[in-house]
């Protein structure tokens, strides 16, 4: 009766990373990458709210014009000009469209919080979950090793005669299922160390080991304080209305924009004149 078990051991020259929840949860919070899009989308909305409150600029422009009267015995004339423009912000646009910009600004933020709350619940139940393969793994490890002295002690006794074939295949089966039980939970942890690695925005091959150990703490739960700490410090809630509240700002915007804005310009011009000579 022959029976092959199959290990997963770390690559060559790794050392395998003891990691606790709390160690794990500041790696996310810094790599992992959907934390990582929605910061930069929280700074890339922190961008354009700063340029949405901005002025435009005043523009100037200086023209300069000369006319000959004739090259014999005639004159140059010309005039040179300054023009100074600057669009005025008579409907109050611009603090409109600044107040949406913030918004929206505020409305990333609720996303990031959104997002980083779903990452510590993905990580927690990804890293309790290895925690729990990994002792299983221990456990069936110790369960092998029984099943193995049996068999050896079966085998002994078979050979001096003292049992039965079939007590000794019975052995070998005991055998057999605790090995591809061990590989079974051997396969589940080498499955989450992945899919922590991934959400810890790593390498999924890096070998880890949870450093926790699972510890039992009774909770009293309250559904109606749980219900209003919800409706109260949900992101999701939060960003669906500061979202709200920017389209409201975007519809006064537009119905603002209906009138272009008037420009003020401050002109400046001289004449001049010269009689000359005759020149070629």
């Amino acid at each position: 009766f022959i029976s092959i078990l199959l290990f997963t051991s770390p690559a060559f020259g790794q050392e395998v990373e003891r990691l606790s929840l709390e160690q794990a949860l500041e790696v996310a919070y810094a790599r992992n990458p959907r934390m990582v899009a929605a910061r930069q989308e929280v700074e890339a909305a922190k961008g354009r709210w700063i340029q949405a409150g901005a002025y435009p600029n005043p523009e100037l422009s200086i023209n300069s014009t000369e006319i000959s009267e004739g090259i014999r015995g005639g004159s140059t004339v010309g005039d040179d000009s300054i023009e100074l423009s600057q669009q005025i912000d008579v409907l109050r646009k611009i603090p409109v469209r600044a107040q949406a910009a913030q918004l929206n600004y505020q409305t990333a933020q609720h996303h990031l919080n959104r997002i980083w709350g779903e990452a510590v619940f993905d990580v927690t139940e990804t890293y309790n979950e290895l925690l729990l393969s990994t002792q299983r793994v221990g456990v069936a490890r110790e369960a092998l090793e029984l099943a193995r002295r049996l068999l050896d002690q079966v085998q002994l006794k078979y050979n001096a005669g003292e049992v039965l074939r079939n007590e000794l295949l019975r052995a070998q089966i005991e055998v057999a299922k605790a090995e591809n039980a061990m590989l079974e939970l051997q396969n589940q942890a080498a499955v989450g160390t992945s899919r922590l690695n991934i959400l810890l925005g790593r390498d999924p091959q890096i070998p880890l080991s949870p450093a926790d150990q699972l510890t039992y703490q009774a909770k009293d739960f309250d559904s109606q304080r749980l219900l209003s700490q919800a409706l109260a410090q949900r992101p999701d809630l939060k960003a669906t209305g500061t979202a709200l509240q920017a389209q409201e700002r975007q519809l006064q915007l537009a119905l603002r924009s209906v009138l272009e804005d008037p420009t003020l310009s401050v002109i400046g011009t001289r004449e001049r004149g010269e009689v000359g000579t005759e020149t070629v």
